[in-house]
């Protein structure tokens, strides 16, 4: 808000705008709950004792309490809880301010380029959004890397942002780029530059780093790849095939079926039973808009029977960011098996999963000045997430000090 809304009166008027809102908008529930009732049950739960009325009680949570409590809320809100720093928990310890995380999430920004940390006199790292457009997860990073270090994000043009490129209509890897040089050219007009992504966004991030050589210009540090796969083969479609096993016994349906039809009974439940798909999170979301490259059979089936199903009262945030984020992996996924690497001149820093498939293989002939491998607990993006996300950041500091 302080980037867009950037003198005094634009920000009265934002603000004014926002108090005068009902007190039904002011306090948005996800999928029609009361989300401040939820949070309080899911406290309780994970530390065993009802939340302060006020922030001292909560101040007082161990640091073990408050990792239980961040993944707890993971569980239980899905996507849009991804990302919870606990950082940002300490700064405001309450049920009213995880609600305010949740809520925040959900809505974009106005601008590609997301300031996460925009404070410190170091060099930004830019982060490229994953395979479902958007870059809310890389919030709890970017707080552990200190008050010192910006870190700005890059999310996915959607079709609400008329006046630029949407990100369902790129053609290449490479155009992509290009125009994410200009995003990012716009905060820094020049190098050197700090670039990464994760996933989908790791691509991305490459490819800009090489146009950037092109250009003349300077990256100041190995490129970073957060469990990013440059290329689409086999594994992956034996990986997208166990998700869709897993997701399909997490919602009682028959794992030994097809995967067709696993993936129609899923596609089925997203539409029609939301809360419970959204609360899968860990396999749904996660695994299926992130990382299953494999799985474009879902996006396609997915969006064949949202076509066809009635809709009742219209659709809830969540479902609108879930659809957009099926088109964005639909899109992501055409955009990396056609897009062909070239030796990259500078080095680069893997931080691959233990958990899944490997991708050191694919990279390490396109990078020319080394590759750096580090395994990462738990799986794919898991570190991002508390209490990895601080091992994460270690290795995030000392490649960019490199």
């Amino acid at each position: 808000m302080l980037f867009d809304a950037s003198t005094v009166g634009a920000l009265s008027r934002r603000l004014t705008a926002l108090v005068s809102m009902t007190p039904e908008l002011r306090t948005v529930a996800l999928e029609g709950t009361d989300l401040e009732q939820s949070l309080r049950s899911v406290w309780i739960s994970a530390v065993g004792s009802e939340p302060p009325a006020g922030g001292e009680a909560g101040a007082s949570l161990t640091d073990a309490q408050i990792v239980r409590l961040l993944a707890q809320v993971r569980r239980e809100f899905g996507v849009a809880a991804e990302g919870l720093s606990a950082l940002e928990f300490r700064s405001d310890p309450t049920v009213s301010g995880l609600a305010r995380f949740l809520r925040d999430a959900l809505d974009p920004p106005a601008a590609l380029v997301v300031p996460l940390q925009p404070r410190g006199d170091k060099a930004p790292l830019f982060l490229i959004h994953a395979g479902g457009g958007y870059v809310f997860f890389y919030r709890a990073l970017a707080a552990r890397l200190g008050p010192d270090q910006p870190v700005h994000a890059i999310r996915a043009a959607t079709r609400l942002d008329s006046h630029r490129h949407r990100f369902d209509r790129t053609v290449s890897i490479e155009n992509l780029a290009t125009r994410y040089i200009d995003e990012i050219k716009a905060v820094q007009p020049e190098g050197p530059y700090l670039l990464g992504g994760s996933c989908f966004g790791g691509v991305v991030a490459f490819e800009m780093a090489q146009q950037l050589i092109a250009q003349g210009e300077t990256v100041g540090a190995p490129v970073l790849l957060f469990d990013s796969y440059v290329g689409i083969g086999e594994h992956w479609r034996d990986y997208a095939s166990r998700t869709l096993s897993s997701v399909a016994e997490r919602l009682g349906m028959d794992a030994g079926a097809s995967p067709a039809a696993l993936a129609r009974a899923i596609a089925v439940g997203t539409v029609t039973r939301p809360v419970e798909v959204l609360k899968l999170a860990p396999l749904t979301v996660r695994s299926l808009l992130r990382r299953g490259f494999g799985a474009l059979r879902v996006v396609r089936i997915r969006r064949a029977v949202r076509d066809n199903v009635p809709r009742q009262g219209g659709r809830s945030r969540e479902q609108e960011q879930l659809d957009m984020m099926h088109d964005f992996l639909n899109v992501s996924v055409e955009l990396v098996s056609r897009y062909e690497p070239k030796q990259y001149p500078g080095g680069a820093v893997l931080l691959k999963a233990t958990v899944g498939p490997d991708p050191e293989p694919l990279w390490t002939p396109w990078v020319a000045d080394g590759l750096q491998v580090h395994v990462m607990p738990g799986e794919h993006l898991d570190m991002m997430e508390e209490p990895w996300v601080e091992q994460t950041a270690n290795q995030v500091r000392q490649a960019l000090g490199r």
